[in-house]
């Protein structure tokens, strides 16, 4: 185990990784990883980002399997099947375990041990008894990237059978260094892309074992745009293959059918940023009288609108709901006088609230802030 100098040190390292001025996604994230596991050495490991509204994969994620290395959308251990992985995340969405992400982010503390967090009885664990147990992975360390009250991403570590368990001490630096990663994943989301392609909604049929019957016009493009297509196809598969669909499209289906008999409250939909860097919404809908015992969904991909993506920023660049309300009457064009008017606030108040926006956006005007915000991400959506 690292000793606390080195820990300190890698703590450093990773504090300097994830600096909003420097971090790169793919180029950030390997050089995260190498320090991660010289701190905390591990037979495998994963580090994503999540769309901190649904705890669903976001676009950004690197993983390490048996010394194989991989940039990905999937966020999933590369040696895992494609149903392994998707059983994963239905099991991190729909069912009640141990270490879930969405009860880490909720948390005191944002890391924990599987071996610690069961007594020793892993078995307690559905992740573990269905799949960790038949890959002979023994321990499993997870943390959710939270930074403010949002969980930008995750991170997770295993050992294998015949390893030590992961020690109090090694969760403690994951805790440590969580916040860093989470603040340049929040960081990274806030960088609009160059103009991407403008392509149509689409919606796509899914039997019960989440095969495609039926698409409409658009599906190839975005689909495609969802990285879908293995290494070596320009096409995608026929209507009725199983592989073709992503792994994001399939837990939404997942999340419509447990909605549909009530094991889920919270609509099914998720929003990504697409291999083109335009975001997307992704919805599902269990369709009702047309063979519902096969439990058929209709998924819906569509542009996200400037309005959502203003959201998103705003969460992005951490600013309370009261910024949020200047914000949005400086984008209407109010005065001061007016947004203190509109809000019941006094003029000091909003100009106080106007230069901590600017501060958190890096704008020096009110131009440029709503260049940042709005004018530039209604060129840059759909």
């Amino acid at each position: 185990m690292a000793t606390d100098r080195e820990f300190a040190r890698a703590r450093h390292e990773i504090a300097e990784i994830c600096r909003a001025d420097t971090f790169e996604e793919e180029r950030s994230l390997y050089s995260l990883a190498r320090v991660v596991q010289r701190a905390v050495p591990s037979d495998g490991w994963l580090i994503r980002g999540l769309d901190p509204g649904t705890l669903l994969p976001a676009d950004h994620g690197v993983d390490h399997h048996m010394g194989r290395v991989r940039r990905h959308k999937g966020g999933v251990f590369q040696a895992m099947s494609k149903d392994v992985c998707r059983r994963c995340w239905e099991i991190e969405l729909l069912e009640r375990d141990v270490n879930k992400f969405a009860d880490l982010a909720r948390g005191d503390t944002h890391a924990s041990a599987l071996q610690i967090a069961t007594g020793g009885r892993p078995q307690r664990s559905v992740r573990y008894r269905e799949i960790y147990k038949k890959i002979n992975i023994h321990d499993e360390l997870r943390a959710s990237l939270v930074t403010g009250s949002s969980c930008w991403g995750c991170l997770t570590l295993v050992r294998q059978r015949g390893s030590d368990s992961f020690s109090p001490a090694e969760v403690g630096f994951v805790n440590d260094v969580a916040g860093h990663i989470a603040a340049a994943f929040r960081g990274s989301a806030r960088r609009l892309p160059p103009e991407a392609p403008r392509f149509a909604p689409m919606t796509l049929l899914l039997d019960g074992a989440n095969r495609i019957q039926g698409i409409t016009g658009e599906a190839e493009e975005w689909l495609q745009d969802l990285n879908t297509v293995e290494p070596g196809r320009d096409k995608l598969r026929p209507v009725g293959a199983d592989n073709s669909v992503p792994v994001v499209v399939t837990l939404v289906a997942a999340r419509a059918r447990a909605r549909a008999t009530g094991r889920l409250g919270e609509p099914p939909f998720v929003r990504v940023q697409t291999k083109r860097k335009r975001w997307a919404e992704v919805h599902g809908a269990v369709l009702t009288g047309h063979r519902s015992a096969e439990r058929c969904v209709a998924v819906t991909i569509h542009p996200v609108g400037q309005s959502e993506v203003s959201q998103f920023l705003f969460e992005a660049y951490g600013l309370t709901e009261r910024e949020r309300d200047v914000t949005s009457c400086l984008a209407r064009g109010f005065s001061t006088k007016e947004v203190a008017d509109s809000l019941d606030l006094s003029s000091h108040t909003v100009r106080d609230h106007v230069k901590t926006v600017f501060g958190k956006v890096g704008a020096r005007s009110r131009g440029e802030l709503m260049a940042r915000i709005f004018w530039e991400c209604a060129n840059k959506t759909g």
